[in-house]
């Protein structure tokens, strides 16, 4: 990442996750707008954070559901993250912000079949979005926890697999650079 950079007045979309977010010292905020830039519009999250605490260091895109979209609409939107992980190589988690637990809990069922890093939090008016509310996805019964413990759970295997592959791509791509 090249540094930190605080959302944007007109970068409504997650303005309240972000201000909440970057108010500690060791958080760094990408826009959407900013992201839009950096990921050749492969996928378009809604903003890209870095957060650090209790030693766990995170880094994750933030889907902040208005629940103006249907809920079949973040399949696809899991699809543009595994092509943005086999491009990049790297396994953000994706943290999908929801108002209320009911959405949450509806979303969770379109998403049970990711193979990126997930997570879900309903972020009520009166919670940190790096407080205990974070759902990864996995077997149900998974407490709460703090966003830095993401960091902590594992990712899926499908992931593993795309990251190694991306990795492969690249080394063989530089060698041949080398002998050309």
């Amino acid at each position: 990442m090249k540094g930190s950079l605080r959302p944007r007045a007109d970068d409504r979309l997650a303005m309240a996750v972000a201000h909440r977010l970057t108010e500690r010292d060791r958080s760094i905020w990408w826009s959407e707008r900013h992201c839009a830039g950096q990921f050749d519009r492969i996928a378009l999250p809604d903003g890209l954070g870095e957060w650090e605490e209790s030693g766990n260091r995170i880094v994750f895109r933030l889907e902040y559901d208005r629940s103006t979209e249907a809920l079949d609409r973040l399949e696809k939107k899991l699809k543009s993250y595994e092509d943005l992980q086999a491009a990049s190589g790297l396994a953000y988690w994706i943290c999908f912000c929801f108002r209320d637990p009911r959405r949450e809990a509806g979303a969770r069922r379109v998403l049970a079949q990711a193979t990126v890093p997930v997570a879900s939090a309903a972020l009520a008016p009166t919670q940190r979005p790096h407080e205990a509310i974070w759902a990864p996805l996995g077997p149900e019964g998974v407490r709460r926890l703090r966003l830095a413990e993401l960091a902590t759970v594992p990712i899926p295997a499908e992931s593993e697999e795309r990251i190694a592959e991306a990795q492969g791509y690249r080394r063989r791509a530089a060698e041949q650079w080398r002998r050309a």
